[in-house]
Order: C-alpha cells, then structure tokens, then sequence
C-alpha cells in the first residue's frame, strides 16, 4: 500500500486463535507458523478479534509472547472472545478504540463488543479527531472491527455471514444510520472484519 516513496505491507488475521473447540497455546497452530516463518515481509498487522480463546492472563502472556518475536507492530481488535470485562484487554492493546495514520492512509480501530455491534457517537468522535489530526489529507481509510456490522445491508452481502451473533442487538440499521456517514468522507473507505470463516477446514 501506499505510494512508492512511502509503500508499506501489512496482514489482517481474524479469529486467529482458530476452533472454540480447541485451546491452542497461542494462535491457530498452521497461522502461527506461517507468520513465524514470513513475519519479516509486513510492516505491521491486525489481529481482527477472537484471538484468544478466553481473556486470562496466561492466554495474553502467550500472544504477547508470540508477537514480541514477529517484526511487524501488532495491532489488537476487541473480539468477543478476547475483550471479557474489558480489563486485561485495555491494558495489554494500547486502547480497543483509537487510529493512527500510515501515509496519506487512516487506520481506525472499533470495539463494536461493547455496544452491540453498532457504530456509535464516540466511535465517529474518534473517526473526526482522526481526519482532524491529519493535515496533509487522507487518501483512505480502514475500518477494523471483529463484528460484522453491516450485516442487514440485504442480498449484496448474503454470503457475509458472522461465525455468530452473540451480543448483536439485532437490527443493526448500518444502512441507514452509518453508510452514508462513511460515504460523506468522500474518501474510500475498506470496512474490515474479523468474525467470519471460523467453519472453513485450514
């Protein structure tokens, strides 16, 4: 990404931990040994959610671990999985929300855990101070949440289905509430999600 002066890699990884069946130590065994072999290629990356199975203290120990060992800077979003009562999450992440700017790109971070999956007033607080913050323009912006937000959005987006629905508030409204928000910024916006895909065999 990014122009040729100033081009930059980065990976997004969602549900890295891999089966709620399984306990890995650390993440999903085939991940895990993919990036410890091919770390050195991205300048940084995102765990999208649900990348430890449950929020201990020893589970964070191991990913903290894990990640101190990868080149890339290592980006956490609250997934419902990994956020519990928030605490272990806000302290080990750096913040379940906040930006920061790569280039003339954006890189915004939403914990939907809290708040049923909706994209609240304080979630686009942040997203304005973001834009305010960036004086030379921004290009483009990422969104990264574990929930899939827009999942009302109708046949466009059928075969988006989340691994589940747990702490959705139900009738999210995305299209009518946020979409045109995002469309307003006049910028293209990359909505990425993390809770999808947990069935497929890797």
């Amino acid at each position: 990404m990014g122009s040729a002066q100033n081009a930059y890699n980065f990976f997004v990884a969602g549900h890295a931990y891999g089966s709620p069946t399984v306990d890995n130590v650390g993440f999903h065994p085939r991940f895990q040994n993919h990036m410890n072999q091919n770390h050195k290629l991205f300048d940084f990356g995102f765990l999208t959610g649900d990348f430890i199975l449950h929020p201990t203290e020893k589970n964070w120990n191991e990913v903290d671990s894990i990640v101190a060992e990868w080149q890339p800077q290592i980006h956490f979003v609250a997934g419902n999985h990994d956020y519990g009562d928030g605490v272990l999450f806000e302290e080990r992440s750096g913040g379940s929300n906040r930006f920061f700017r790569k280039g003339h790109s954006l890189f915004i971070i939403l914990n939907l855990t809290t708040t049923g999956w909706l994209i609240r007033h304080d979630h686009w607080k942040l997203i304005q101070k973001g834009l305010s913050e960036s004086e030379n323009g921004i290009d483009q912006i990422f969104v990264f949440t574990h929930q899939v937000a827009y999942t009302n959005l109708g046949p466009l987006f059928r075969n988006t289905q989340p691994n589940s629905y747990d702490g959705s508030a139900g009738n999210l409204k995305f299209f009518e509430t946020n979409l045109k928000k995002f469309r307003d910024l006049a910028v293209p916006v990359y909505f990425v999600v993390g809770d999808v895909g947990v069935a497929v065999v890797v």
